[in-house]
């Protein structure tokens, strides 16, 4: 690819993303948010990192006019593009490793970016402060009307609460992007990736050895330890939630085993939400699969 195309198509991607920022304050921003890191994925797929670091630079020195804020959500958003994009160029690569590669980095930016916002400006503090006085604001409501719950006067500690908040936000990141950017990327000529059936989901076998760091730090300082605790909370939380859809994998597996119908995850997965031990039990059953051989096992016997 000459130099002058990796030239336009930069051009192309910082116009893109400025468009897509300046969006933010119209209505439109509540869809456009999400699109952020799609300049840098489409690029990144097409010209590789080193090539990307001319729009990165570009939309950095032109965010960093606005505040810190502006830069650091380039940054986030520069960052899940680019990891998309490069598991994207990778020719034995498929749809999940683009998905989960953006997950990651969804997942990192939002930790770093947490944890910048709790040394520099005590971001952390506030929030806790609001939330405590939203929690009771509400308990004080709930007991004017005679609902009031026993034993429920402290507030579930931050380090619970956020990390499910952050979870169901950085979904979004990975897979819109990932829809719609393929599509773009197959118009200009790059082979489709696509996702596998759930039965053929596998995680990285380091998620499991990096769930147990999580579950030994959170043991350690407890939840009330500051920083560390709340990475450590965070990373647990979200790998219990990793785990549990790679149970539901795993499910599936057996389920196309035994000739059942697809369907049945569904339902394992619905009952799962309302009864937490076996939530636990799917939870437990993803980090055999990820962790052991146990379904190649199962494949030889076939």
């Amino acid at each position: 690819m000459s130099r002058f195309t990796d030239i336009r198509g930069g051009l192309i991607a910082i116009g893109l993303y400025l468009l897509l920022f300046l969006s933010l304050i119209t209505p439109l921003g509540i869809v456009t948010l999400w699109f952020l890191p799609l300049p840098f994925f489409w690029f990144g797929a097409k010209n590789g990192w080193k090539p990307s670091l001319f729009p990165v630079a570009v939309c950095g020195i032109l965010s960093s006019a606005l505040g810190l804020a502006a830069l650091g959500g380039l940054l986030f958003a520069a960052g899940i593009g680019l990891m998309m994009g490069e598991q994207y160029r990778k020719p034995g690569s498929t749809g999940t490793d683009v998905a989960l590669g953006g997950w990651v980095a969804t997942w990192v930016g939002a930790l770093v970016l947490l944890l910048l916002v709790t040394w520099w400006w005590d971001g952390v503090g506030q929030v806790q402060s609001f939330w405590r006085e939203q929690w009771e604001s509400t308990q004080q409501m709930l007991e004017s009307y005679g609902l009031g719950a026993a034993g429920m006067e402290e507030p579930p500690p931050l380090s619970l609460i956020i990390p499910v908040m952050l979870f169901m936000i950085s979904l979004p990141f990975p897979l819109l992007n990932f829809a719609v950017g393929r599509r773009l990327l197959i118009r200009q000529g790059l082979p489709g990736k696509y996702l596998p059936p759930i039965r053929k989901w596998r995680l990285p076998r380091p998620f499991f050895y990096f769930y147990f760091v999580a579950l030994l730090l959170l043991l350690l300082f407890g939840l009330d330890g500051g920083a560390v605790s709340l990475f450590a909370g965070t990373a647990v939380t979200w790998m219990f939630l990793i785990f549990f859809i790679q149970g539901l994998s795993f499910f599936a597996f057996l389920l196309h085993r035994w000739n059942w119908k697809s369907g049945w995850v569904f339902l394992i997965g619905g009952v799962a939400f309302l009864i937490p031990l076996l939530s636990v039990v799917v939870h437990l059953f993803g980090i055999l699969d990820t962790g052991t051989e146990w379904r190649k096992r199962l494949e030889k016997n076939d």
